[in-house]
């Protein structure tokens, strides 16, 4: 029983990575980020959110718990840089960095599907009052999102490393002005 269920476990991993990698490769291509940036980014939208939620069950349940995670982003932040500057020492040198694997590993076998639990337990239905609305589901929902940002953060650093590059923008500009300048250069076009 057992077996199987880690099996099942392993094929639904790895068809989550399979689009979180798809995914990181169109969100490089696009804005030339890495994933680090990316997981970043969602790990400092997560608290915002998550505080909305918390505040609306009480001030003082949002004063406690708030600036724990509010550390824990920045903590996040800190070891995705870490394993950032690991992967990219470890790629000059052909090789793989076990601590940076073994964590990467971990972000995606542990602290991404817990973040993603305790999101879809704030987006259930909630008939309970709230502090500052009479509706909590709304507040709910922004906090169930954060924790979603926050899974999604551990899922994007699991996922391949690719190099910072230009934005699809920039890359289009400068192929356009290859075009131009190499139109010039041809004789008999008039181009003004």
């Amino acid at each position: 029983m057992l077996n199987k269920l880690g099996k099942a476990y392993e094929a639904f991993d790895n068809a989550v990575m399979k689009g979180v990698n798809s995914a990181m490769r169109a969100y490089n291509w696009t804005t030339g980020d890495t994933k680090t940036d990316l997981a970043n980014k969602l790990l400092t939208i997560a608290p915002v959110l998550e505080s909305i939620g918390f505040f609306n069950c009480s001030p003082v349940f949002g004063l406690t718990v708030t600036p724990i995670y509010v550390f824990g982003s920045y903590i996040g932040t800190k070891n995705n840089k870490a394993i950032e500057d690991r992967e990219s020492r470890a790629l000059e040198n052909n090789c793989l960095d076990y601590l940076a694997e073994n964590t990467k590993r971990s972000l995606r076998l542990f602290c991404g599907p817990m973040f993603a639990l305790l999101g879809a337990s704030w987006a259930m239905p909630s008939d309970a009052k709230g502090y500052f609305t009479e509706d909590k589901t709304l507040t709910n929902l922004l906090t169930a999102i954060g924790f979603f940002a926050r899974a999604a953060s551990c899922y994007v650093m699991s996922a391949d490393n690719l190099p910072p590059r230009k934005n699809c923008v920039k890359r289009g500009i400068e192929k356009l002005e290859q075009l131009i300048s190499s139109y010039r250069t041809q004789p008999g076009t008039v181009l003004a």
